[in-house]
């Protein structure tokens, strides 16, 4: 143990480079169904010649499946399912030629390329006339299940996370806490010094020898038990999600199946490379169990054997965040994934931790009298509550921001799959805090009190709190498996931070504003993911409604996604009453519906509605609406206070734009590009690096959003024009 093992230290820092090459591609956790081509439940006058699907992250390919099939479950497809070229999240199916009207179901099975699980969903689509079909026939519902191995696979999950915290946790607490713990019991039995009269209280050389050697065995065996476990879960867990992604048995999973997942996906490269670790892993513990045998304490003093471990340990762990929610989202997942390793690093510091201490060793200690062991844990344990708060706080920061990073709103907690479960895991977090807190303000305080005495009373008191504090250790190692389990659980499961296609009934959603001197009502039914009916009322203040000959155009479009600008010319019902029926509302997002009041011998007006449909539920929430200004004072403003740059038409050619460097933007051509929130900001903030300036003191909220208005009806004109 005197020479550096350079050589082992080499080929792991390597490994473990190459370990994290091994980036995740930028995806949203399960491969979840988010765009479609028709939309869910759109009503299409001729059938469309192909499906395309668009999921949340990476596919593979080989695993990708679509059928297209009528009501009596017939295919209608061409068999033809592909990723779509340039694309790695979508997959396109063609349609058979001349299709009857009737409504068809799009059936799916993905898996997804990140976390190797699947997913299967369907949705229908319809082709002819609403009113020419049987009622409730398109009626139906978005379905989408993920599958990660069930029971079976959540115990892979569980046995992986809890064996590699338990065995980087173990690693590292021979550094933090045995090695300590054996210098204490050397400074209790100083060389040279006398047997105490009372032999209980003594401490020997040879008692601290068995000490150390009792709980060095008793490391290693629960460490190669750990190790046995993380084993056992990697080859569970292939085989179940070999299986699972292939929709075969386990048996038939064996073979060629197992060995394309292996070498043809991340995923099966992940686990590749975890084998590789744990591998030499074992091949580590090998070498320190020669160590200890030859060289005793001293090999369970020297750290450096036990940082090699760690770092294979947490090597393990490092895979397993690359598989994880955090290594899928679209922004800032590096960030994420680090963030998920270190909370998994925390929990190995704090659960390795309670495992040694309850299982190696307090059980190491039996060689030594009652005042001593006493003492000892009088020392020990205000060292380990360092170590194990700062790993909690660790945890806790760390479980905050992933929590906020993969849900859309904590309101779905309660009801979403992975929610339920993250709630459950805090649940069972909360007692296993409180029993840590126990040991730390009480049994601390009572063994500190009890260590100078050594009296009959005092030692019955000691045994009876060093029995109190095992007990409570032994139920935090018991609860922490438990949070363990959730966390099996939860990592089956899809965040809510998806913008998936959702199922569920929705309520009708009603909007009401008033615009210049008229008041609209919108009414959206059912108010979900595809098929709606837009029924729009049109009264002045009054309270009466506008002329027949009023017509009204429906311009409807997303702020948050390129979907492009549905316009509908709605029905006129008679007494102010308009209606238009659609898939225009065709994914998650915040959506945009402006109706276009035309009056004869009047200026139009605009009357703008917004809302978001939910990622979660596909269901209409209201957002506060942008102000509904009068296109006469926006007119008025940009005349006064915009034609000199930009020019009468808006196109960046008024009388002092030859001046300017850079020059006046064309904003018939840049207005459309840009949504009302960005607009809005410029005209209140100015542009940098231009000689925009900002307008924020001189106009209200709604008078910007009138120059708004104004600028996209003259940049409509002019789209026109060209």
């Amino acid at each position: 143990m005197n020479q550096q093992p350079r050589h082992w230290l080499l080929i792991l820092l390597l490994l473990l480079g190459a370990v994290a090459a091994l980036r995740p591609a930028p995806a949203a956790a399960h491969a979840e169904l988010v765009l479609s081509d028709p939309p869910a439940q759109a009503v299409m006058s001729r059938a469309p010649a192909r499906v395309q699907l668009t999921f949340t992250e990476e596919l593979i390919a080989r695993d990708a499946e679509v059928q297209v099939v009528d009501v009596r479950r017939n295919r209608v497809d061409k068999n033809d399912a592909a990723i779509i070229p340039g694309t790695r999240d979508g997959l396109g199916i063609s349609l058979n030629d001349n299709l009857p009207d009737g409504v068809y179901t799009v059936q799916w099975k993905v898996v997804s390329a990140v976390d190797g699980h699947l997913t299967r969903g369907a949705f229908p689509f319809t082709v002819g006339e609403p009113g020419s079909l049987p009622e409730g026939a398109i009626d139906v519902d978005v379905e989408s299940v993920t599958e990660s191995g069930g029971v079976p696979g959540v115990i892979a999950r569980w046995l992986m996370v809890l064996s590699a915290a338990v065995l980087t946790g173990s690693f590292l607490f021979v550094p933090l806490m045995l090695a300590p713990a054996l210098q204490l019991l050397d400074r209790m039995a100083p060389e040279g010094r006398g047997r105490p009269r009372d032999e209980s209280a003594a401490v020997t050389e040879e008692a601290v020898t068995q000490v150390a050697r009792a709980a060095g065995e008793r490391l290693q065996w629960l460490a190669t038990l750990a190790l046995t476990g993380a084993v056992a879960a990697t080859l569970l867990g292939l085989l179940v999600d070999t299986a699972t992604a292939n929709d075969i048995s386990y048996r038939a999973a064996l073979g060629s199946p197992l060995w394309e997942r292996l070498t043809e996906t991340d995923a099966g490269r992940r686990w590749l490379a975890r084998a590789v670790l744990l591998g030499l892993t074992g091949l580590g513990l090998a070498l320190v169990e020669r160590e200890v045998k030859a060289h005793g304490r001293a090999a369970l003093a020297a750290p450096s054997w036990w940082l090699l471990l760690t770092a294979a340990g947490a090597g393990a762990l490092f895979i397993q965040s690359l598989g994880s929610h955090a290594a899928a989202l679209r922004s800032a997942q590096t960030l994420a994934t680090a963030v998920d390793f270190v909370h998994l690093l925390a929990v190995a510091v704090w659960l390795g931790g309670l495992v040694q201490f309850a299982f190696a060793l307090l059980p190491a200690l039996a060689p030594l009298g009652g005042p001593p062991r006493t003492r000892l844990l009088a020392g020990l344990i205000p060292r380990f509550s360092v170590i194990a708060g700062s790993s909690v706080a660790m945890i806790v920061a760390t479980g905050i921001y992933q929590t906020l990073r993969l849900t859309v709103s904590l309101d779905v907690l309660p009801s979403a799959g992975w929610g339920q479960a993250l709630l459950w895991k805090l649940a069972l977090f909360v007692p296993l805090l409180a029993l840590a807190a126990f040991n730390l303000v009480v049994v601390r305080r009572w063994l500190a009190k009890l260590a100078a005495r050594t009296d009959r009373p005092a030692r019955e008191t000691a045994a009876r709190v060093r029995l109190h504090f095992r007990r409570v250790l032994l139920a935090e190692v018991a609860l922490a498996a438990l949070v363990m389990l959730a966390v099996g659980v939860l990592t089956g499961k899809a965040p809510v931070t998806t913008r998936a296609l959702a199922t569920g009934p929705s309520r009708p959603v009603i909007l009401t504003i008033v615009a210049e001197d008229l008041k609209g009502r919108l009414v959206i039914a059912p108010a979900r993911l595809g098929l709606n009916r837009f029924d729009l009322t049109v009264t002045d203040t009054g309270g009466r409604p506008v002329p027949d000959a009023t017509a009204v155009l429906l311009r409807i479009s997303t702020l948050d996604a390129e979907t492009g600008v549905n316009e509908a010319a709605a029905t006129a019902l008679g007494a102010g009453r308009f209606t238009a029926t659609n898939s225009y509302l065709s994914t998650a997002g915040f959506w945009d519906v402006t109706a276009l009041v035309r009056r004869p011998g009047v200026d139009e007006v605009r009357i703008p509605f917004q809302f978001t449909l939910g990622e979660r539920s596909g269901a209409v929430n209201v957002r506060e609406n942008r102000p509904a200004a009068p296109l006469a004072r926006g007119r008025e403003i940009f005349q006064n206070s915009c034609m000199q740059c930009h020019g009468a038409g808006a196109r960046g050619d008024g009388p002092l734009a030859a001046a300017l460097n850079p020059k006046p933007l064309d904003l018939t051509v840049h207005v459309p590009l840009h949504t009302d929130t960005e607009l809005a900001n410029w005209i209140a903030n100015g542009v940098p690096r231009t000689a925009m300036t900002g307008f924020k003191d001189q106009f209200s909220e709604e008078e910007i959003q009138a120059i708004i208005n104004y600028l996209r009806q003259v940049a409509e004109q002019a789209g026109q024009e060209r």
